[in-house]
């Protein structure tokens, strides 16, 4: 089991490429267009990828669905596996059905873990195949960077803080069913991690902010290897800390820049 992605929703994919491929010198993987929606992936150093979801050219979509109910926000994390079947049982005991489960495509098996039944206020994708079109599209369905890529190293993803209702519940699922491990506890917060890939941060409801911070995906850590052209805080321990990027509707992180 890996971390493989986290997918974000988006208007288009150009404004976020900007951040995600300029300032943070990710590597184009590919994107497509189809009647249903538009994915993108751009790579980083540790082979976690970030996907953008654009809606259609024409309709509407989940996309179109999910962006109406709020700014660009993140939409759900891709876990990959070896034997999703199993994954499913073990979420069913765990005590949370699987939804939108399609096994009949040996290419490209999915189920779906609800935030209204993980209290985790994100989408969670268990996957199991390749899911990488550039070995099976014709390459004119292909769509090349709607910006240039800079040719440098790119950031490796430390982290993804994700806010829940309750961390030790919610570290339980992920150690329990995606097969994580705990490196780090703390009275407000667990580190997951998986053999590659980035961590997991699970950090607990802020009680003391009004209104309450929402939960879900809330901010990406990456160990830079440049300083990003992006305005930065610092936060103590080595990080420094971006606002909410408007383009991806969450904050970014950065060690040693």
């Amino acid at each position: 089991m890996v971390l493989d992605h986290l997918a974000v929703a988006v208007a288009s994919w150009s404004d976020a490429t900007d951040v995600l491929v300029g300032a943070l010198r990710g590597r184009w993987r590919y994107g497509i267009r189809t009647p249903a929606f538009n994915p993108c992936q751009v790579g980083y150093g540790n082979d976690t990828r970030i996907e953008l979801l654009a809606p259609p050219e024409r309709g509407s979509s989940f996309v179109t669905k999910f962006l109406a109910a709020g700014t660009n926000r993140p939409h759900h994390i891709t876990f990959k596996t070896t034997d999703i079947r199993a994954v499913l049982r073990d979420a069913e005991r765990f005590g949370v059905a699987p939804v939108l489960v399609s096994l009949e495509n040996p290419g490209w098996r999915e189920g779906f873990l609800h935030p209204r039944d993980t209290g985790l206020g994100v989408l969670i994708q268990v996957a199991q195949g390749d899911g990488d079109p550039t070995k099976s599209l014709p390459p004119d369905l292909l769509v090349d960077c709607p910006r240039a890529e800079s040719g440098d190293e790119p950031s490796a993803i430390s982290h993804i803080i994700v806010r829940v209702s309750d961390t030790e519940w919610a570290a339980r699922l992920f150690c329990e069913v995606l097969h994580g491990e705990r490196v780090v506890v703390t009275d407000d917060m667990v580190r997951l991690r998986w053999p590659s890939g980035a961590d997991l941060l699970l950090l607990g409801p802020d009680r003391g902010s009004e209104p309450p911070l929402p939960l879900g995906v809330r901010s990406i850590g990456f160990d830079a290897t440049a300083p990003p052209d992006l305005a930065l805080t610092p936060v103590g321990m080595g990080w420094s800390k971006t606002q909410v990027v408007p383009a991806l509707g969450l904050s970014l992180l950065f060690n040693s820049v």
